[in-house]
């Protein structure tokens, strides 16, 4: 049990997820450090979602992740700071959101 609490606390230091390991998800310290890990374990469990997706009223998710993936390098690349690259993605996304339903 000792070598779980040492991956729990990793993992609550942001240095890892707890993956598929059921032991450190189970882990009681954790899962109190963790908001929402009991309830995802349960839905698991129980083969449902453990939390909505978040969709666009026009259902064009899809098109949001392209538009995001497309135009985060420069910020990840430290090419323009974080304000400067995101205001291509506010645009980009702005239009995507503007457009009717499929």
């Amino acid at each position: 049990m000792a070598a779980c609490r040492t991956i729990g606390d990793k993992v609550y230091l942001n240095a890892g997820g707890p993956g598929a390991r059921p032991d450190v998800q189970g882990d009681a310290g954790l899962q109190e450090k963790m908001i929402g890990l009991k309830e995802f374990q349960a839905a698991l469990k129980e083969g449902r979602k453990a939390f909505a997706e978040p969709k666009p009223w026009n259902v064009r998710d899809q098109e949001i992740n392209d538009v995001w993936n497309q135009n985060m390098d420069a910020i990840w690349l430290n090419k323009v700071s974080p304000a400067e690259g995101m205001r291509p993605v506010h645009t980009e996304v702005q239009k995507v959101l503007d457009r009717p339903r499929p």
